[in-house]
């Protein structure tokens, strides 16, 4: 995961890209992250869905929010990622 921005940027006292990690940050700043997934599984027939959980933390530790990302690879029939699909 990588932390790609802060908007406004002077709202944030520092950002570890590469850690994924924005420090000092004040109240309405909007964070982006940017989240890679590899994955090695065949397209199937039809379309595969995975669940993510992710959780936003504060200090490393307290937990701000938790959420459920649905992860779909397409199948080869061609449905899977058109948002009616969803």
């Amino acid at each position: 995961m990588l932390a790609v921005e802060a908007r406004p940027p002077s709202g944030v006292a520092a950002i570890e890209r590469e850690g994924g990690v924005f420090r000092g940050v004040h109240g309405l700043t909007d964070v982006v992250f940017e989240v890679v997934l590899r994955t090695d599984v065949p397209r199937g027939p039809t379309a595969q869905r995975y669940r993510l959980g992710v959780a936003v933390r504060a200090d490393e530790r307290s937990t701000i929010q938790r959420t459920i990302v649905d992860v779909v690879i397409p199948g080869l029939d061609g449905v899977g990622c058109a948002r009616d699909d969803l």
